[in-house]
């Protein structure tokens, strides 16, 4: 019993980590985190850690807060993609209630909709010493209620290509294309979480999550493409397009299979037309017989 409980329910079992959980475990869309539903982001999520944590009152007569945490990482081959961790208090606390700004700092983005003792807050930063993308969104509240939950993506899988920490300050940000159309994207995406996990929070029904897309849609790639496991080639190629201001520009591409996308493009062209007709001369003379007709992927002015 101890074991189905653990594969198909609460990954938390009397405020300790559930039994029969390992490596070879996959997110479901029936686990929970102290009744808490846990939102699926798209690709399979594998297990790798939990712990719990007892927070002490800071006054007399306080209940301690158990509250558990457990971490799944999605790979593609032999590519990192990102890494889920979701904290939660595992029991009620009493009247309760924590004294932490979520919201405080510098970060890349902000978004603050807490009031009062409630916190609700968004956050994008940039990992210097990963080179990691990392956003969080934080609920807490009366009672010892909390919910976080930790996003930590690699950005060369979001078409952001390598980057070095300068490249992700905001003068950076402002002047190339493609990063601003991503941290733009992938806030929206963020903001989308934010209240969602918030109706979580409030009423650990998971149909809350219900409406919530993939991460992956945050990618500038037509969406046959991001639902595969993804050629990082392609991504640079389509950044390369987008921070390209000269001219017209496009790129076609014919996905076959993981990482076998065939794609040619054409910049600096006179017009709409003939960037889009180069383009798809170009990825048509590489395209395997096998694979569909290649398509245009993009295509911007200057």
């Amino acid at each position: 019993m101890v074991l189905q409980i653990a594969q198909a329910g609460d990954l938390f079992v009397d405020d300790k980590p559930a039994e029969g959980i390992n490596t070879r475990t996959a997110l479901e869309a029936s686990h929970t985190i102290g009744g808490y539903p846990i939102f699926q982001p798209g690709g399979l999520w594998r297990f790798s850690s939990s712990n719990v944590w007892i927070s002490q009152p800071s006054r007399e007569g306080g209940t301690p807060v158990p509250l558990g945490e457990v971490v799944f990482v999605l790979t593609e081959g032999v590519t990192w993609v990102g890494e889920l961790r979701v904290r939660a208090n595992l029991q009620p606390g009493n009247t309760s209630y924590w004294n932490s700004d979520p919201c405080g700092g510098s970060h890349l983005v902000v978004n603050k909709k807490s009031s009062g003792r409630d916190d609700n807050c968004l956050t994008l930063d940039y990992l210097e010493t990963s080179k990691l993308l990392q956003l969080v969104v934080s609920h807490s509240s009366r009672g010892g209620r909390y919910y976080k939950v930790t996003f930590v993506l690699n950005p060369v899988m979001l078409g952001a290509r390598d980057t070095k920490p300068e490249d992700w300050r905001s003068t950076s940000i402002e002047v190339t294309p493609s990063r601003a159309a991503l941290v733009k994207r992938l806030t929206q995406w963020g903001i989308q979480l934010q209240d969602a996990t918030r109706d979580v929070f409030d009423t650990k029904k998971p149909d809350a999550l219900n409406a919530m897309p993939s991460f992956r849609t945050v990618i500038n790639a037509p969406q046959e493409f991001v639902q595969q496991k993804v050629s990082t080639n392609f991504l640079s190629v389509l950044a390369d397009v987008q921070d390209n201001k000269v001219g017209f520009r496009a790129v076609a591409y014919s996905p076959l299979e993981d990482y076998k996308t065939t794609w040619g493009f054409a910049a600096d062209r006179k017009s709409k037309e003939e960037a889009e007709k180069d383009a798809l001369a170009f990825c048509e003379k590489n395209r395997k017989s096998e694979a569909p007709p290649c398509t245009v992927a993009l295509s911007l002015a200057p």
